[in-house]
């Protein structure tokens, strides 16, 4: 159901419109002098919260998936208006509309306009208003479960084209002849088997699962105690249910062999030999996947793989509206479908098991996955995405979020059409995609601290094939300059591990997100002179226990103080010379201070004489001018923490902290080596 003021608004804005014939198709064509079908058409929603909150009361299925996408409403929204704002949309075989909605503060007085809310309150809610026609886009009816008969046709179509159409997509082990140490045999139908492939050369391509472990029961891991006993073998029906539903799944892909982590990886807590040992073949374990069954939205292994439905909730509304025709010469109905730009993110992204942070690298190296939802079935491999709802692709414009195409990259092959998830930049493709990866990595959660640089070991082993460099802690060798800018997000609060997994340049140090700046190497205004790191195990893109690094750059004495203009911005000393917080456009101050853990955890008082900079790079037209902010942690050997980056955004300060140098007659500052005007710090 859509409810009527939605209805009305869209007819308003859809009104703008006529459809002419073009290539036997109907197409739209805007209503004027020149026929040009572009431009944006704003009509009044919602005039207030409260009708808003009507609708949603009411199930509209277009106002409710708004509510839902909000979250916690600040109390700015309960005085909102909302505009819808429509565009149309013609691909090379393809037209649709686009619709949106922006949410407008109520004006204060009788004589002042709706005023746009704050960037921190703002919200855009995106749908697509797709003509009902013969294309490949045509919604199915679903039924009444994620693992109905139809749904399992689908999942065997969408894996058996994959394997024999895909061209990017990864072979499985077939064509290698790598299997994991340990399998599960699922030959038998009323038992399972753990295998040694070393002793039975499996026959034919195994599965991968991924699922969230939750309350663990230690009945249900490989340990030493029930090694024998999963050797022998273990009734089908004693397992949980999670794990026979997978078994289910990968049975009907015609996959005898399942690997599961927590049977097929020792867990004994009193020795982690084979545990380290497994985890640096993830890389191998995952690519060489025939499948990898996702239970996204599964608590634990106690549920099941597959959940009921309601179809009507899952299908995607219909909405019919009057548009102009110039074959009739006067107006007929025509149906749309309606569709949630959400849709991927909420269900597939965002989706229970992709929030962990050992699943991102499960989903990027296995050569497709199948999603078991909590609404329906999903599809990814690296040419397609897929649902029950969209069975041949998604929908264009869906495609066209950088929530979607998570593995529409072989990174053998050339990736220029993975530029457009990026802003512009010198900097290779593959190197775009490592910093899209750390910024989808330091969302998700991880329940070992220790585990950050292990559980995103086996996609940098893929990138350290793919880039022929050296992997440094999460980074990369060769512009590892450019790199060490990264910036700790202000949407969360960053904080220090309470044991060791990374020297504090590395952003594998901070539980946060982390935003990668895509800055060339050209044009930094530091050099590393050596880097050294101390590994847990053989494995190189595993754990650290120590790392340092040489630098040597320009280092100024540095003051921050709050600036008493501006909320939460600072004024910068840098050697005694001020550097004032001013407003360069609206809602942005420059110097901006990120520091890598809460303001709290900072003690400036205590910190006098303390902290130094050095300006990192030149800065462009498109970047703010970076300087990386340390704290002197050994004055006599030239020891640095890194505790953060300052921006700046205004040019005229830039020129100024250029020209900034310590005065001769001042004390030199504490560094390993002072050489031609530059400093050398060892960062720790």
């Amino acid at each position: 159901m859509i409810c009527s003021v939605c209805q009305t608004t869209l007819q308003a804005a859809t009104s703008h419109f006529r459809i002419a014939k073009e290539h036997d198709e109907r197409c739209f064509v805007r209503l004027t002098p020149n026929d040009e079908p572009d431009g944006e058409y704003i009509e009044d929603h919602h005039k207030t919260w409260n009708d808003f909150m009507d609708s949603v009361n009411h199930h509209c299925g277009i106002c409710s998936k708004i509510w839902s996408s909000t979250g916690k409403i600040p109390n700015a929204y309960r005085n909102a208006a909302s505009q819808l704002l429509l565009n149309y949309r013609r691909h090379q075989d393809y037209q649709c509309f686009t619709f949106r909605f922006r949410l407008l503060s109520v004006p204060g007085t009788s004589n002042r306009a709706p005023l746009f809310l704050v960037e921190d309150l703002h919200r855009e809610f995106q749908f697509v208003l797709d003509l009902i026609q013969e294309k490949p886009y045509v919604v199915p009816t679903l039924e009444s479960s994620t693992w109905s008969p139809r749904a399992q046709r689908l999942a065997r179509n969408w894996v058996g084209d994959c394997v024999d159409n895909h061209k990017q997509c990864r072979h499985s082990t077939g064509d290698t002849g790598w299997y994991p140490t340990r399998l599960l045999d699922l030959s038998e139908s009323t038992e399972v088997r753990l295998i040694e492939t070393k002793d039975t050369k499996p026959a034919g391509p195994y599965a991968t699962v991924t699922h969230r472990w939750g309350h663990v029961d230690e009945n249900f891991v490989l340990n030493k105690e029930r090694y024998p006993q999963l050797k022998k073998g273990i009734p089908l029906d004693s397992t949980p249910r999670l794990f026979r539903d997978t078994i289910s799944v990968a049975r009907l892909l015609g996959t005898q062999y399942l690997w599961i982590d927590s049977l097929c990886i020792f867990q004994d807590k009193d020795d982690k030999t084979d545990w380290a040992h497994e985890a640096s073949l993830m890389e191998r374990v995952y690519s060489y996947s025939y499948c990898n069954i996702s239970a996204a939205d599964a608590e634990n292994c106690s549920w099941s793989l597959f959940n009921a439905r309601d179809p009507q909730s899952t299908n995607p509304e219909t909405l019919t509206l009057d548009i102009v025709s110039d074959e009739i010469g006067g107006m007929i109905p025509v149906q749309f479908y309606v569709y949630n730009c959400d849709f991927w993110l909420r269900q597939v992204r965002k989706a229970l098991v992709n929030t962990r942070a050992w699943v991102l690298q499960e989903r990027i190296l296995a050569p497709r996955v199948l999603h078991f939802g909590k609404h329906q079935l999903m599809w990814e491999c690296c040419e397609r995405d897929a649902a029950e709802v969209f069975p041949h692709g998604l929908h264009p414009e869906l495609t066209a979020s950088r929530d979607v195409r998570f593995k529409s990259f072989n990174l053998e092959l050339d990736q220029g059409d993975q530029r457009g998830y990026f802003v512009d930049s010198e900097l290779p493709v593959a190197r775009l995609l490592w910093n899209r990866i750390i910024w989808d990595y330091t969302q998700c959660g991880i329940s070992r601290s220790e585990d950050k640089l292990v559980a995103c070991s086996g996609v940098a082993k893929r990138f350290e094939s793919l880039l022929q460099d050296t992997y440094v802690a999460g980074m990369w060798r060769t512009d590892l300059e450019a790199q060490l800018l990264w910036i700790k997000s202000t949407s969360r609060t960053g904080l220090r591990p309470g044991v060791y997994r990374a020297p504090s340049w590395s952003w594998a140090l901070i539980d946060g997100l982390i935003w990668s700046p895509t800055f060339s190497q050209d044009g930094c205004l530091f050099e590393i002179e050596d880097v050294h790191l101390s590994y847990a195990t053989p494995d190189k893109t595993g754990g650290i226990t120590a790392g340092w690094l040489r630098l040597r750059g320009v280092l100024l004495q540095t003051k921050l103080v709050k600036a008493r203009e501006y909320e939460a911005a600072f004024d910068l000393y840098l050697e005694g010379v001020r550097i004032a917080a001013v407003r360069t456009t609206p809602g942005r101050v420059s110097p901006i201070v990120k520091f890598d853990v809460s303001e709290g955890g900072v003690d400036y008082g205590s910190a006098e004489d303390q902290i130094f900079s050095m300006v990192g790079h030149a800065g462009n037209e498109d970047w703010p001018m970076p300087l990386l902010l340390f704290k002197v942690v050994d004055e006599q050997r030239g020891l640095f923490e890194r505790i953060g980056v300052v921006l700046i955004y205004f040019e005229v300060q830039e020129e100024k902290i250029l020209s900034v140098r310590r005065e001769p007659e001042k004390p030199p500052l504490p560094c390993a080596e002072f050489k031609d005007g530059k400093h050398t710090i060892i960062v720790i």
